[in-house]
């Protein structure tokens, strides 16, 4: 049910159920549903969340577990309920004391359809009556990215003249060696479910890490949580983050550095980060918390490489990035912009780079990194 694709675990969605399910309850409540299903050997499991557009009701959460098939199935299970605004998980009790007036189910029954390949219609209810019924599509991001590359920038000269310009200044950039969509790491491993990942995966890591790092992280606290996955992210492990750099020329040397060699141009993101957190407020957290693209402002605890790059990170608990980005734009503001560039121009490139001292030793200070500069000066 999955194969290998760059380096990264990929789902064969005509025969697996996983991945990131999104659609509109039509019921009791009306409400946003949300389904993030892993492949766990010759099962999808994951978690369901029900996001009411009535701020009076509070969020639903519900672990699913079905045989990893594409055909129907029943879900018989337990329900909690949450605060979507901040992703706090109270007590039944606390429940009662934030909405006396507001019953609320402790358990469902659900029954799941396959229309097409990836889109899942559910219909649902409760002990206490509530329920619906809602058409989920699968989000899936394509092979190449969505968003149009500016047609006016055709060659690394075009590149410099446009981000040098003052309106520039504000963005935040992103190199890729191919215009890959935007998918985080954790994305591109073939995992959807973050509950999973906070309670099963970050613990593990961090009880590996705790002992070779001088500062010990506390997880409990959202800005240590928040710069343990910045550590993480930047020394490979897969997270929900996106790395983005306020220097178009930094953002450039990662998509020339390592080519890929059946790619015909690099792809440079900017991203109108100012903007989008004003009209959208950042959140920080990627469990219990409704579809979201936010700015992350994390530390650089024990993290010598932040610095160095310009780095800004971006936090998702998206599947499709940039269909999420698109759908926010309208005729008269846009927060996402492509330029590709020609590969071929990638040795003058570079040699621009090394003269703004933008190098691999600069940006990944480190023996691995001089060793790394110098083959590539000596031995390319």
């Amino acid at each position: 049910m999955a194969g290998v694709y760059g380096g990264y675990w990929v789902i064969d969605p005509e025969k697996s159920m996983a991945g990131q399910w999104i659609g509109r309850n039509h019921g009791d409540p009306n409400s946003l549903i949300v389904l993030d299903l892993d492949a766990i050997g010759d099962e999808a499991r994951g978690s369901a969340y029900l996001f009411p557009d009535d701020k009076d009701i509070p969020a639903s959460y519900a672990a699913i577990r079905a045989k990893d098939q594409i055909d129907d199935f029943l879900v018989d299970t337990t329900v909690g309920h949450f605060d979507s605004a901040t992703g706090y998980f109270p007590t039944f009790n606390e429940l009662g004391q934030h909405f006396p007036d507001v019953q609320l189910p402790r358990t469902l029954k659900a029954e799941f359809t396959f229309v097409e390949i990836d889109v899942l219609e559910v219909k649902w209810k409760t002990e206490i009556g509530t329920g619906g019924h809602a058409r989920l599509k699968r989000w899936l991001t394509q092979d190449t990215s969505l968003v149009p590359p500016d047609q006016k920038i055709s060659s690394w000269a075009d590149f410099k003249e446009r981000v040098t310009q003052e309106n520039f200044s504000e963005f935040v950039y992103r190199g890729q060696s191919a215009p890959w969509p935007l998918r985080t790491s954790f994305h591109r491993s073939n995992r959807r479910d973050l509950n999973r990942y906070l309670t099963q995966d970050i613990p593990r890591l961090h009880r590996a890490l705790s002992s070779r790092t001088r500062h010990v992280f506390d997880l409990g606290k959202p800005y240590e949580n928040g710069a343990f996955l910045n550590l993480a992210q930047h020394h490979g492990f897969p997270t929900p983050l996106l790395d983005w750099t306020f220097s178009p020329f930094v953002a450039a040397y990662f998509a020339f550095s390592e080519i890929n060699q059946k790619s015909d141009v690099v792809r440079i993101f900017a991203f109108d980060h100012l903007s989008y957190s004003e009209e959208f407020f950042p959140h920080q957290s990627i469990t219990f918390m409704k579809p979201h693209f936010s700015v992350l402002e994390a530390l650089s605890i024990e993290n010598d490489r932040a610095i160095p790059q310009q780095g800004l990170l971006t936090l998702t608990n998206l599947e499709d990035i940039e269909r999420f980005l698109m759908l926010k734009e309208n005729e008269n503001k846009k927060y996402l912009f492509a330029y590709d560039i020609p590969a071929s121009e990638r040795s003058k490139v570079l040699s621009d780079l090394k003269l703004m001292g933008i190098t691999a030793s600069t940006l990944f200070p480190g023996i691995d990194s001089i060793c790394r500069e110098l083959r590539d000066r000596h031995f390319a």
